[in-house]
C-alpha cells in the first residue's frame, strides 16, 4: 500500500514531526489529485497553497469539492494532466479560434496595393 494513490476506503496515518516534515513527506511523493488538509490555521492554510502541489486543495472537507460545478477537478503530474468540471473543462476540452472576416468596404484597404494617387502623394512617394 501507499506505493500508488489510493482510490478506496483506506486511510494511512503517518506520523511526522512537525509542519515542515508533513511537507516535506508530502512533497517528496508524486502529486496526488486531491491534498486534502485540515487545519483552520489561515497561516499553514497559505503555506501548503504555496508549497506544495496537486490537483486540488481541500481544506477541512472530503469529496465535498466534486458538488462544486464551477470548481475544475483534475490532477497534475502522474495524477492527470489539466481538469475538467464547469467551465474550465469546456475550455479544456475545446479549441478557442479566432476568426476575422475582412468586409468589402474597409479603411485597411489602402495597406494593399495598389496604391492609390492621393495615397501615394500624402505619403509623400509619388
Amino acid at each position: 500500500m501507499m506505493r500508488e494513490e489510493i482510490f478506496g476506503r483506506y486511510l494511512p496515518v503517518i506520523g511526522v514531526s512537525d509542519i515542515p516534515a508533513a511537507l516535506n513527506y508530502v512533497n517528496a511523493r508524486p502529486h496526488s489529485l486531491v491534498l486534502y488538509a485540515f487545519t483552520r490555521d489561515k497561516g499553514l492554510q497559505q503555506q501548503m497553497l504555496q508549497l506544495t502541489r496537486s490537483g486540488a486543495l481541500v481544506f477541512n472537507a472530503t469529496l465535498l469539492h466534486h458538488a462544486v460545478p464551477n470548481l475544475p477537478f483534475g490532477g497534475v503530474g502522474e495524477s492527470g494532466m489539466g481538469a475538467y468540471h464547469g467551465r474550465p473543462g469546456f475550455e479544456r476540452f475545446s479549441h478557442l479560434r479566432g476568426v476575422f472576416y475582412q468586409a468589402k468596404r474597409s479603411p485597411s484597404r489602402v495597406l494593399y496595393p495598389p496604391y492609390r494617387r492621393w495615397l501615394m502623394k500624402l505619403l509623400g512617394l509619388g
